[in-house]
């Protein structure tokens, strides 16, 4: 999603370090004479749940450590490294926007006695491992039953697992969304839409649609960073939830829609997604459409015209069986099978620039896993396999895009071309 920058000048001040000036000391940190080690140091074994996690993950030096207060007093400097540290990123404005998040963290956990600060330090870590300098993406919004629900769940896990390295920020996303989609579907595994309505619409509830909107969007879209502010301010946004995860985005600009992406953030409407779209905008709501969206929606109508009528085709046993011989033979690719009731096939691509396998219906994994040998080239664009299954040569090039296939999963295939993937080669 995209939006015309206004120039702007922000005056917002850098998140200082509360502490900076503050001349902090550690009697139980003094320089060990002669370089002895002190035989009062403490080990592992004296630390357990986040305090053990704490000094495994940033791994803190405990030989210099005579109680658990030193941990705690050593967390609260690292904490600080946090608060003066400047988060860049693709814009400036971004910079003041997380500056200003992290300034809102710190104000509550400061104020939140419960936490000890090695859970402080584990909690701001978390919060700022996903901000990179070539991304708007902003530390995620502050809810305090979430983090509450996510420490608990934390402290539980490394009861069950003390030496595993749990991700807390994956475990405070989880928890997070729930608070924003718990009370919006009472069938959480059918596709659902949330609507987040316009400013104008909720003013009252703005700057908490705002964070749900950033919350509940994907990392592909726009409305993950600040700009989420300015989409709201416009218009509505409207999500496809399936299975607890956001699928599709519906922007718009007062009444009319103007954008609807997918989680490639293409303006493509996948198939999978289109009778779920269609029944939203022009069956439920009909809703108005931008001249982009109306030839993206008619493009996506016409393929799910020709998929309907090619699974028709082919027939349900056909789809079902995934048989390899009729399906090959309706898309006039050639296929033969060999004594061991293996096929070889003269290339490999799905069967349509514009639907795929997945999209007839058709187990790509358990269709692909009897082919042995590919004599031409094999195009693993867009699939749905899982691994390389039992292939084991190619006779033309390997081209790898949008597959969760690797270079390294054809380490035992002889592949008489070249291996080109999306990084070192533009098709």
């Amino acid at each position: 999603m995209k939006i015309n920058f206004l120039n702007t000048i922000y005056n917002y001040p850098s998140v200082q370090y509360r502490n900076q000036n503050k001349q902090v000391s550690y009697p139980n940190l003094a320089p060990l004479k002669c370089d002895t080690v002190s035989f009062s140091a403490l080990k592992k074994s004296k630390f357990s749940g986040i305090d053990l996690f704490v000094v495994e993950r940033f791994k803190a030096p405990i030989e210099k450590f005579n109680s658990n207060q030193d941990l705690q007093d050593w967390s609260e400097t690292q904490y600080g490294t946090y608060l003066e540290k400047i988060y860049h990123g693709k814009h400036h404005k971004t910079k003041l926007k997380r500056a200003e998040r992290i300034k809102e963290w710190d104000k509550n956990l400061q104020n939140n006695e419960n936490y000890k600060p090695a859970t402080k330090l584990l909690i701001m870590n978390a919060i700022t491992s996903d901000l990179k300098s070539y991304d708007d993406t902003l530390p995620p919004a502050y809810n305090k039953e979430a983090l509450e629900k996510s420490i608990t769940e934390l402290s539980e896990k490394l009861k069950a697992n003390p030496k595993k390295q749990f991700s807390l920020a994956k475990i405070y996303s989880k928890n997070l969304k729930k608070e924003f989609i718990e009370n919006n579907q009472e069938d959480k595994n059918s596709p659902y839409w949330i609507v987040i309505p316009q400013k104008c619409q909720d003013p009252e509830n703005y700057a908490d649609n705002v964070k749900k909107l950033q919350t509940l969007s994907l990392h592909t879209w726009c409305t993950k960073s600040y700009i989420a502010e300015n989409y709201l301010e416009r218009g509505a946004f409207h999500i496809l939830m399936e299975n607890g995860v956001p699928k599709i985005g519906v922007l718009f600009k007062d009444d009319v829609i103007v954008e609807i992406q997918s989680e490639k953030n293409d303006n493509k409407i996948p198939p999978k997604h289109f009778e779920a779209i269609k029944k939203h905008i022009t069956e439920d709501n009909k809703y108005k459409l931008s001249f982009a969206v109306r030839d993206a929606y008619e493009k996506a109508y016409s393929v799910n015209i020709k998929i309907n009528k090619t699974k028709n085709k082919l027939g349900e046993e056909t789809i079902q069986n995934a048989d390899i011989a009729k399906i090959f033979k309706f898309f006039s690719v050639g296929c033969k099978e060999d004594e061991n009731g293996n096929y070889v096939v003269k290339k490999y691509s799905q069967p349509s620039p514009d639907f795929t396998y997945k999209d007839l219906g058709i187990d790509e994994n358990k269709m692909f896993e009897k082919i042995v040998r590919i004599d031409g080239n094999a195009e693993f664009i867009n699939d749905s396999l899982s691994s390389t299954h039992n292939l084991k040569s190619v006779g033309g090039n390997v081209y790898l895009k949008d597959t969760k296939l690797t270079p390294k999963d054809f380490e035992n295939v002889y592949i008489k071309g070249t291996i080109l993937d999306s990084e070192h080669y533009d098709f």
